[in-house]
């Protein structure tokens, strides 16, 4: 049969590849995995037992004594906030960076070179603002402080958002500019055609 394709030594070497680099980086989830079933005496053994009586104390301990449910929780809270905000503050920015040129490119530089400083540079003084806002009214209003949510929240949107910013320049670039022009020929609004 013509159609019949030959297995290659070459075949076997590409997939014995693959399949290596495949157990290569799937070992460590497999050995995470398993060891949260392990139990407390048979983690750090040495060398490592590989056959165990799977035990599920370590998860009933994290979430009845250790309150790993509050923290899901909390970790839940700050990502969902800071992500919808990120997103939408991102896109008003970005667009306005693609259809209307503010800056004219030196300002989508300043926001790149904002995301190239070290997180460590600005803890400092993030910790410095919140410690103060954090014991007034207004900080209490807004969970600011040190051990606050809303500190979180405006720390990873401020983090993520030329990030953000950069992505969705391009997108809202492409878009052709005839199909707004066209919408606001039809009566939309701005914020309708954006």
């Amino acid at each position: 049969m013509p159609n019949e394709k030959i297995f290659t030594m070459a075949d076997l070497v590409r997939y014995t590849l693959v399949i290596a680099l495949l157990i290569f980086f799937l070992f460590p989830i497999y050995w995470m995995i398993a060891t949260s079933f392990k139990a407390p005496g048979d983690i750090l053994t040495r060398p490592p037992k590989w056959i165990f009586a799977p035990t599920l104390e370590n998860y009933v301990y994290a979430f009845e004594e250790a309150n790993f449910g509050l923290f899901i929780k909390n970790t839940l809270i700050v990502s969902v906030i800071s992500t919808i905000l990120v997103i939408i503050l991102g896109s008003f920015g970005s667009y306005s960076f693609a259809r209307y040129n503010i800056g004219k490119g030196h300002l989508m530089f300043f926001i790149l070179t904002t995301r190239m400083m070290p997180i460590i540079a600005v803890i400092i003084p993030y910790f410095v603002i919140f410690k103060t806002i954090g014991r007034t009214t207004i900080g209490e209003l807004l969970w600011l402080g040190l051990d606050r949510q809303g500190s979180l929240v405006i720390c990873y949107t401020m983090f993520n958002l030329p990030f953000a910013i950069w992505l969705m320049h391009s997108f809202f670039q492409d878009i052709p500019k005839e199909l707004e022009d066209s919408a606001r020929l039809d009566g939309y609004s701005r914020f309708q055609v954006f």
